[in-house]
């Protein structure tokens, strides 16, 4: 049974014996039993429990250690209250009325007081500062969300049931938006402790007493930090803490608080009106005789400053700690102060936080202020207090009198060091209770209720440490040993969290002071969760000189991970940020760093608190109270760290305690601010629009609606991207605001976009990716806090799948999206991506890879070493791909917003993804924006869904077009009064309508104007109090066109300006530091010395254009182990200028309008521009080289190519991305990219005769290597064009690059005339396939032929000669002239060596077409009855040439052999054809490409099998008759195309000869004559159809195969009867 406590403390280090055992209290005695018992052997049932309860005791005794005695005593009356005793509660009453405030009802709750908030301050604007625009509009939509009638609009009326995964995610997101319990049922009530206090003890919990309060400041320990070691700084702080926690609780006080290097401590009173309790007061503390008088406490807390200061001031540090007899054994390094600070009055204490994972103890009142404020204006050694607390002193002390003298308003000081200004006289000292007597006469569960109570006071890590602890059964170390033992020098990431707009002040109101007391507790449960969800760690809730602030951790253990800046401790600040405003309607500005920090204990041995300190600490609070933190600040090392997922706008350096130079410090930009920057407090207009957005996304959220479309339409200048970017941030608020997800992923078309294939997704796919591991599993996040924050425990995740990838590679968690400036992906996070939706690794290599731009030796790596095997999958199978990715990484989103910005520019698989989402998403809403569509701005959509949306889906409410016209008169007014700061009323008339009229109500225009003339100075207020001109009628500042104004800004800039402004234009719509200054340098040809200069130059030529309003700036992280500067490279940032060295960081650039870039691209003359772009080229190539292999970077580099005029450089990359495309299926953005190239020389002629599209110029001028690459181009096109099966325009490109090759006079010159040899086999094939008319001799064909194997006579290449005989055999054998297809052959036996040229020919023919002619010889052996020949030919290909052709290239296995297995089948070999085709084609495909891949052959595999099946068991049972029956009776299944069926029927036998061969066959077997009707019928049309095109194709031997099936099917159609 457990043994009853005692009432004194107990030292686990004091060995059993040294102390008399009547002397011992009951816990001491357990202890010492618990050793005896083991020593002896003794029960061990006992033995257990002795030893469970004396783990417990010190288990509490550690803990509380950590708490103050005023948080112990509250804590045991709540385990007195879960036992029941309800006599034994101090200060709790049973009525929610007195002390528990969560009974407030929801009509009770309004905003915060805000007297003392500064609306003006525009860094408040982007976080709810003032009645906006955007607020305004939110606000109506709320309004008119509440009084919606439930039925919605016609198309949108809710589903009667939620379907089963709706249901579950609907769940989901209530549970996740904080409706209901903070825990789930299930894991409250497995919680008894957690059950009892639900169920009696609610929080917040508060209680009103009077105090003295004492602050006391440390300095040095900054300092100090950097120059010792760990276990020397723990020691050192603890000895010197020590000293401080003596002097107060020999006074009596209870320590608060320490905060960081200082501490709060409080002596509580005793006041005249304490014994009274108004209906409306919070209830007074109980046991207030105990306590001295205000008077009392103010003199013993006023006697204990001036001793501390007295004892602590000037305390010298020594490098190692003193010896014996006090002798030092180091050096002096530093030396610690303090300054102290006192304050009196009245305060509230309250509990907030929840009954599980954390809670703290606030206290709130004037008295705080008064200490702060006292010791801000102390210095070393002094102490000084209040007015409020001198005016106590004097009256009960002797004073000196000048503290009585001066201004009575301020604090006075009245110690410093020894000396002291008052004389407080004899005074009895009150001692500091001990704790022990608190759970007095408590059983085991008791203790362990009140351990658990306590360690929700406690910070994670001393949880975990005293966990551990406790498994031992006794503990050997001093509690001064244990502090050195624990203590760290980290690297840490701290955030300090403000709330400047909540005023943490007690009005004396019990409703209104209730409200904040319930807010506070709602701040502290919602910071809490957020942690958890990213296993963060809370260190502190407090209320101090900063006002009320939360700090909280990342490094320390249980919250050290693996890329922890950028997957947890970036991403929780903005979580936790954002939360706290939509969620609470609090305004928070957060304050972060990372760096090295001293984590351990500080404070004595009887009182203490975990703690970081450090200058990085530091930094994180002067960020937070920075009157420029626009919301989030960060330092550069958490920049650094961030990875290329964020970008940040770069501020004024600060200066900061412990830093010797001024502190870079950054703003984090949200994906949708770094791609089309931020919302604007002048923005104005649009009113109706942005409603109708809002609207349309309350309805899609509240009824789950399908996915909804909205296109906006209008000219450059109308503020297109503005009215998105506003309506998407009210988007967000809004369903914020009903604690609801909303996920945004946005996209900047640029103008080579329409050359790059799935451009959307580069910049949609990682922000969804991104987003999805914080839309975790409610369960999992719960469990996440829990382990996080009670014990912090390191499995905690953000999202439990993300975690074990999380661990594979910090270096490989964020790769660089080449060429895409500051774009960032997660290779772990695609690679789960694909893995839950079974994606192939071909997938991955083109989304990864190709796309993303992820090098393939980190997704190989990733995957284990598994590398792609198999054909690229198809374009529509990508597409579905990247739509279904998407929606699995939203699924957990209430609403998703795809915005994107000039679609005009988008390509056209971008616009199929689109039209996936949209058709089988809900409540996913698209927002695009486009310049008005003509001739020359066509969307690349496909025509068929345009239409749909502009029709059905438009009727259905699905689709939103809305046409932006010029802003109203009466909105340029208000444009103008936001502009310059002034009302309405006070702008002229005249000066309105001029800027009016020159603007055309162009919010764009209109804003550079009003820009213009506040630069010029030229407006003012008149006698009437009115802005207008200053002079005349402002007539010299009007300008006709936005170009007009921008030109003569530009005019006002220095050279160096204007150079980078015009190559920044060159550039493109953005581009980034390192790029301007390498292209720059190479462009003037900078020497080594001059570099330097050149850029400081540009920098300060970019920082003035910023400034200017043209550029917006966005830096971007990074790891410090990357090229943060360019060192000695080409483009050195490392600077030298008169002794100083400058380091700027890469950052990047974006033109804050187009109009600004595509006006001053006009200004430019055409040769300048293409000099830049080759220059850029040429930089670009020589920077890069060959590493970047991503479609974005190659394409960039091409358009600079392209734009410079340089056609080979431009046509050789052309073909090298189109091989590329081509490759992964895109072969419509293969030919684009071939046509632009061709363009470039297709141009700029008026004649009308031309050859083959090109100008007599050109084809008389053109050289010999640009004629190389035309013929290529053309050849390349024309390959495409054919896999697209468009026949007659393959065919034009073919013929076209012939033409130009025979009719330019450089054709003669090419050395190398195989180049033209792929356009004869391309019109060969297209012959093959009728696609090209020609008379009954073929005569074009045999003209083409001649030539062809003339021509690659004289090359001599065996690889050509052999394929152009190849054809010429082929062409006679079709014709039925055998004995010159023999001729051909012979010659191509003579020639052609397998292992020598069969490679070469696959590589420059796609297949061994010569190796091919094998297998066709075999046929026309057996037209001349020659069928041994034909036999052992056929016989000759299986055992020779099969086994050295590459296995992958199943489409050439395929043809190879096709011709063989007909003549074996004829022959009796059916099923050893049938061996032979499985084994090395069917089973080839199988093995290295698999389900889901596709050939040219693959329809006709099956029924080749089947056929052979059927013909060499024709007298035996066939297993699977009955599936061949059902397969025949679908006549579907027998026709395979026009395409294949020309293909094949040129190689022996066409397609669908086939299967009217086995419908014969099956015929004359079945049984069932409805059955054999059926297949007889179906057999004779396919084979009629096969008759009529081998005859009219020409096909003599495939007509020879299908002509006797035709017959006996007719036959069998005669004796059924069948017409």
């Amino acid at each position: 049974m457990d043994a009853p406590a005692g009432s004194g403390p107990s030292d686990p280090n004091v060995t059993v014996g040294t102390r008399d055992a009547t002397n011992m209290d009951d816990d001491e005695l357990a202890n010492m039993m618990t050793q005896v018992m083991e020593q002896n052997r003794f029960g061990p049932e006992m033995t257990h429990a002795l030893a469970q309860r004396a783990n417990l005791v010190n288990s509490v005794q550690w803990l509380s250690q950590h708490v103050p005695v005023c948080v112990l005593d509250r804590l045991a009356s709540e385990v007195n209250a879960i036992e029941g005793d309800a006599d034994s509660i101090e200060l709790a009453s049973s009525s929610p009325d007195e002390g528990h405030l969560s009974d407030l009802s929801d009509d009770e709750e309004e905003k915060i007081p805000e007297d003392d908030v500064n609306n003006d301050d525009p860094n408040l604007f982007r976080d709810n500062a003032g009645p906006t625009l955007l607020n305004q509009i939110a606000e109506e939509e709320e309004e008119e969300s509440d009084n919606e009638d439930s039925e919605g609009d016609q198309a949108e009326s809710p589903p009667e049931k939620l379907t089963e995964a709706a249901l579950e995610r609907k769940n989901a997101v209530e549970s996740a938006s904080g409706h209901g319990s903070t825990h789930t049922p299930t894991e409250n009530g497995s919680n008894p402790l957690v059950k009892k206090l639900d169920n009696s003890l609610r929080l917040p919990y508060a209680s009103r007493h009077h105090c003295a309060m004492l602050f006391v400041d440390i300095s040095g320990f900054t300092k100090l930090s950097k120059l010792v070691t760990p276990e020397r700084l723990s020691e050192t702080i603890n000895a010197y803490f020590q000293m401080i926690v003596d002097e107060v609780t020999a006074h009596g006080g209870d320590i608060l608080k320490f905060a960081g290097d200082a501490l709060f401590a409080e002596w509580k009173a005793r006041t005249e009106d304490d014994d009274l309790d108004g209906p409306d007061s919070i209830p007074r503390s109980v046991e207030l005789t105990a306590r001295p008088s205000l008077a009392d406490a103010t003199v013993v807390a006023a006697t204990c400053g001036a001793s501390i200061v007295s004892k602590c001031s000037d305390y010298a540090v020594f490098s190692t700690a003193t010896g014996a007899g006090g002798i030092n054994l180091g050096e002096h390094v530093a030396t610690l102060n303090v300054h102290c600070g006192l304050g009196v009055g009245e305060v509230v204490g309250i509990h907030v936080g929840d009954h599980e994972s954390r809670r703290e103890y606030l206290i709130v009142g004037d008295p705080i202020k008064q200490s702060t404020d006292a010791a801000d204006l102390a210095t070393h050694g002094e102490f000084l207090v209040s007015p409020e607390s001198l005016d106590i002193l004097q009256r009960k002390c002797l004073v000196d009198d000048t503290l009585l003298e001066g201004d009575k308003l301020k604090p006075k000081l009245i110690a410093f060091k020894s000396k002291s200004n008052f004389a407080p006289g004899h005074l009895k000292q009150p001692r500091r209770q001990s704790t022990q007597f608190l759970w007095e006469g408590w059983d085991t569960e008791g203790m362990r209720q009140y351990r658990k109570l306590i360690s929700l006071y406690v910070h994670p890590v001393v949880n975990d440490n005293d966990m551990a602890a406790t498994k031992a059964p006794r503990r050997k170390s001093s509690i001064q040993e244990r502090h050195i033992e624990e203590a760290e020098l980290r690297s840490v990431y701290v955030l300090f969290i403000s709330m400047p707009k909540v005023r943490a002040k007690i009005t004396g109101n019990f409703k209104e002071d209730s409200k904040l007391f319930k807010l506070l507790n709602d701040i502290m449960k919602v910071s809490t969760r957020e942690l958890g969800r990213f296993s963060g760690h809370l260190r502190q809730f407090i209320v101090d000189d900063k006002g009320l602030v939360l700090i909280a951790t990342f490094g320390l253990r249980g919250s050290s991970f693996p890329n922890m800046v950028t997957e947890r401790a970036l991403p929780a600040t903005t979580v936790i940020h954002n939360a706290l405003l939509s969620e609470l309607d609090v305004y928070s500005r957060v304050g972060a760093t990372l760096g090295n920090a001293y984590c351990g204990v500080v404070g004595g041995v009887k009182r203490h608190e975990y703690a970081v300190l450090g200058p990085s600490v530091n930094l994180a609070a002067r960020l937070m109270a920075s009157p420029k933190n626009p919301g989030i600040l960060v330092d550069d090392a958490i920049r650094m760290k961030a990875g290329k997922a964020y970008g940040f706008n770069a501020l004024e350096p600060v200066k900061a305690k412990g830093f010797a130079n001024p502190v870079p410090i950054f703003e984090p930009l949200s994906s949708l601010e770094r791609g089309w920057g931020k919302i604007t407090p002048g923005f104005v207009g649009r009113k109706t629009e942005i409603k109708e957005l809002l609207s349309m996304a309350r309805r899609m959220v509240n009824f789950n609606s399908p996915a909804k479309f909205t296109f906006l339409s209008a000219d450059s200048g109308t503020g297109k991207s503005a009215t998105v970017i506003h309506a998407v941030e009210g988007i967000r608020k809004m369903i914020n605001r009903r604690r609801r997800r909303v996920l945004v992923a946005k996209h900047v078309c640029k103008e080579s976009d329409l050359l790059l294939p799935f451009s959307m997704l580069r910049s949609v796919l990682p922000d969804v990716l991104a987003e999805n591991s914080a839309f975790q599993d409610e369960k999992s996040a719960m469990s996440t806090s829990r382990m996080s924050v009670t014990s912090g425990t390191s499995f905690g995740s953000v999202d439990g799948d993300w975690d074990g990838m999380s661990n594979v590679s910090a270096q490989s968690s964020n790769t660089k999206i080449s060429g895409l400036s500051g774009v960032y992906a997660s290779p772990e996070r695609l690679l789960h991506v694909c893995r839950e939706m079974e994606a192939p690794p071909e997938f991955i290599e083109l989304v990864g890879h190709h796309l993303l731009g992820i090098d393939m030796e980190t997704l190989t790596m990733l995957q284990g070493g598994k590398k792609t095997k198999g054909k690229p999958p198809s374009p529509q199978a990508t597409v579905n791909f990247m739509a279904q990715a998407f929606q699995m990484c939203t699924k957990k989103a209430s609403l998703v917003v795809i915005a994107l910005d000039d679609v005009h520019q988008m390509d056209e698989m971008s616009w199929k993804v689109l039209q996936k989402l949209f058709i089988t998403s809900r409540n996913l809403l698209i927002v695009c924006t486009s310049r008005p569509q003509t001739s020359q701005c066509k969307l690349s959509v496909d025509e068929t869904f345009w239409n749909d949306l502009n029709h059905r889906y438009l009727e259905q409410k699905r689709f939103l077009p809305i046409k932006l016209p010029p802003l109203c008169k009466e909105d340029i007014r208000t444009m103008i009064a936001t502009e310059l700061k002034v009302e309405e009323s006070e702008i002229a008339d005249r000066f309105h309508d001029d800027v009016f009229s020159q603007s055309g109500g162009m919010p764009h225009f209109a804003i550079e104007i009003l820009e213009n003339v506040k630069r010029k100075k030229c407006i003012g207020k008149g006698d009437d109090g009115r802005v207008d001109w200053l002079s005349g009628d402002g007539g010299e500042f009007a300008f006709g066109s936005i170009s007009d104004l921008i030109l003569h800004r530009v005019d006002s800039f220095d050279a160096t300006v204007r150079n980078v402004l015009n190559l920044g234009a060159v550039l493109g719509s953005s581009f980034d530091l390192l790029e301007i200054v390498a292209v720059l340098q190479h462009f003037i040809g900078a020497s080594q010395t001059q570099k330097s200069l050149h850029a400081r130059k540009i920098s300060c030529a970019l920082d003035t254009l910023v400034e200017e309003g043209i550029l917006q700036q966005v830096f971007e992280g990074g790891e410090e182990e990357e090229s943060e500067h360019l060192g000695d490279s080409d483009c050195d940032y490392n600077l030298e200028e008169q002794g100083q060295k400058l380091e700027a960081a890469n950052r990047s650039y974006t033109f804050c309008h187009d109009v600004w870039r595509s006006s001053i691209t006009q200004l430019m003359l055409d040769s300048r521009k293409r000099d830049m772009h080759k220059v850029i080229a040429l930089t670009f190539e020589s920077l890069h080289g060959e590493v970047r292999k991503d479609f974005q970077s190659r394409i960039k580099l091409f358009s600079h190519w392209k734009a410079g005029g340089d056609f080979a450089k431009t046509a050789s990359l052309a073909l090298s991305i189109g091989k590329s495309f081509e490759e992964q299926g895109l072969n419509n953005q293969s030919i684009r990219l071939y046509s632009e190239t061709l363009d470039m020389l297709k141009g700029g002629e008026d004649s009308a005769e031309t050859t083959a599209g090109y100008g007599p110029q050109v084809v008389e001028s053109i050289g010999v290597t640009d004629l190389e690459y035309v013929v290529s181009i053309h050849i390349a096109m024309g390959k495409c064009l054919a896999n697209l099966h468009k026949a007659a325009e393959s065919v034009e490109a073919y013929q076209n690059g012939l033409k130009i090759y025979q009719e330019a006079p450089a054709g003669n010159e090419i050395e190398d005339r195989s180049i033209v040899f792929p356009i004869f086999s391309g019109l060969f094939v297209a012959l093959k396939f009728g696609q090209i008319e020609q008379d009954k001799e073929c005569t074009y064909e045999q003209n083409l032929v001649k030539k062809f194997v003339h021509e690659t006579r004289l090359n001599g290449d065996p690889v050509h000669y052999t394929r152009a005989l190849a054809m010429q055999g082929e062409m006679y054998g079709r014709l039925g002239n055998f004995e010159k297809a023999f001729e051909a052959h012979h010659e191509l036996e003579r020639v052609y060596n397998v292992d020598e040229h069969s490679a070469g020919i696959c590589k420059a023919y796609g297949s061994d077409r010569s190796g091919q002619s094998y297998g066709a010889s075999a046929s026309w052996f057996v037209q001349q009855g020659k069928v041994e020949e034909a036999l052992r030919t056929c016989q000759y290909v299986i055992d020779e040439l099969m086994p050295k052709m590459e296995p992958r290239n199943v489409h050439n296995s395929a043809i190879m052999i096709y011709p063989t297995i007909w003549i074996m089948k004829d022959n009796g070999l059916a099923l050893e054809a049938r061996e032979n085709f499985k084994r090395l084609v069917v089973d080839a495909f199988n093995e290295h490409y698999g389900e889901g891949a596709f050939t040219f052959c693959l329809p006709v595999y099956e029924p080749v099998l089947m056929l052979l099946d059927l013909a060499g068991k024709q007298d035996t049972n066939v297993e699977n008759f009955d599936e061949y029956v059902e397969w025949a009776l679908n006549d579907e299944n027998l026709r395979f195309g026009k395409v294949i069926n020309n293909s094949l029927g040129n190689f022996g036998r066409c397609s669908d000869s086939i299967s009217a061969e086995i419908c014969l066959l099956l015929a004359k077997r079945i049984q069932d004559p409805d059955q054999k009707i059926k297949i007889v019928k179906n057999g004779l049309a396919v084979a009629r159809e096969s008759v009529e095109l081998t005859e009219t194709k020409g096909m003599i031997v495939s007509y020879k195969q299908v002509k006797p099936v035709l017959d006996e099917l007719e036959s069998f159609a005669r004796e059924l009867g069948i017409e």
